[in-house]
């Protein structure tokens, strides 16, 4: 994984969607970076991204629960938003994807 390419394409994606959205950096390593996409004040995309394991996740969190997400622990899965909790196994998602798939249920977190 390229890292500096997967965030470069991570901004692409949350700014077609999201283009008012607030980012921060969270960790910033040479090999791993968390990041959070501010919606609003209590409602973010964290992204967190490993290029040593190759691990990818993205969760949206509205005050401080996640409320939907998709990571590749084991094998890539979603946590959908009528149940968060649990796993339901995917295709790897683009962040295109994961970002539409997110703005489609935040309106009915609100």
């Amino acid at each position: 994984m390229n890292l500096a390419a997967f965030l470069r394409e991570i901004r692409s994606a949350s700014a077609r969607v999201w283009p008012n959205a607030r980012f921060l950096s969270v960790e910033d390593l040479p090999f791993y970076h968390k990041l959070r996409i501010f919606l609003t004040q209590d409602l973010f995309v964290e992204i967190r991204a490993n290029a040593r394991n190759k691990r990818i996740s993205y969760a949206l969190v509205q005050n401080e629960k996640r409320i939907a997400g998709f990571d590749n622990l084991g094998a890539w899965h979603i946590h959908p938003f009528e149940n968060p909790d649990a796993h339901r196994r995917v295709a790897a998602p683009s962040p295109k994807k994961v970002f539409a798939y997110f703005n489609s249920g935040i309106a009915m977190h609100r």
